[in-house]
């Protein structure tokens, strides 16, 4: 180490708790591997009840070998057709049902800024209102970019999310921590967090999106962010924790800095 140098030594995980005040009851150890048990639950029985008509329809055709029709090709796009009205329907009560969950467990916690450890009440809320959002982006939200059935989940959610706004992109984290404008685009994949972990603890902070943003390909907004009316995102930009841009302004790179100005409407 070069003469002179002051040494900085990184606080552990245990020396920040200890710092804190914060101490793990054993419970919440225990706890914290069950979080993910109502989600698999819940796809569970969404998929039974999907399943009860395509399954009685097979059932059907192979107690009668007449089938349904007497052209076989026929009875096997019907068949096919019902398993996917049933794969809707299960995309359907993801929407409604994840949300459900969300705000029933909400009744014992919340999730509002500060600073909190991983094995805590809050921290186990968080973990299951962002394992809502991955069972229905892998299950099925996918398949809902830039439809109204987005908006809607988001919003169920409890994400504040103005009129018409396009979104592209199923990486938008801590609903309950994100606001979004009106005719806001936001492109694909772009993330956004409203948490970040570090050292073993979980920080949230709100993001706010003003009124026709642009926020470009897969862009990753940071907690505590403000982007203001009418600014643009470069995409695979990174705006890093806590930046407020102003309204009209162009950001890009990584990390994002100003580049230019849009100019702002006359009327």
């Amino acid at each position: 180490m070069p003469k002179g140098t002051i040494k900085h030594s990184i606080p552990s995980q245990e020396e920040i708790y200890r710092q804190k005040g914060w101490k793990i009851p054993t419970f919440f150890k225990i706890a914290s591997t069950m979080t993910w048990i109502p989600l698999y639950l819940i796809a569970v029985i969404l998929i039974t009840f999907a399943m009860i008509g395509p399954i009685y329809l097979m059932r059907y055709m192979l107690e009668n070998y007449q089938g349904l029709t007497p052209f076989p090709f026929t009875d096997v796009l019907t068949l096919g057709a019902s398993f996917g009205l049933s794969y809707i329907l299960f995309g359907s009560g993801l929407i409604i049902f994840g949300p459900a969950l969300k705000w029933t467990l909400g009744i014992f916690s919340h999730q509002k800024e500060g600073e909190y450890p991983f094995l805590s009440p809050v921290a186990g809320y968080w973990s299951v209102v962002n394992g809502v959002i991955l069972f229905n982006r892998n299950l099925f939200l996918e398949i809902t970019r830039t439809t109204f059935l987005i908006v809607l989940f988001y919003r169920l959610m409890g994400m504040k999310i103005g009129k018409g706004t396009l979104i592209n992109s199923t990486f938008l984290h801590d609903p309950d921590l994100i606001t979004i404008g009106k005719y806001v685009t936001i492109g694909g994949d772009v993330m956004i967090l409203g948490h970040v972990g570090e050292r073993g603890v979980l920080k949230l902070k709100h993001v706010t999106i003003g009124d026709k943003v642009d926020i470009g390909q897969s862009a990753l907004i940071m907690p505590g962010c403000v982007l203001g009316d009418g600014c643009i995102i470069g995409a695979h930009s990174i705006v890093t924790k806590d930046t407020h841009i102003r309204p009209y302004e162009i950001w890009a790179g990584v990390p994002a800095r100003k580049i230019g100005d849009v100019r702002p409407p006359t009327h």
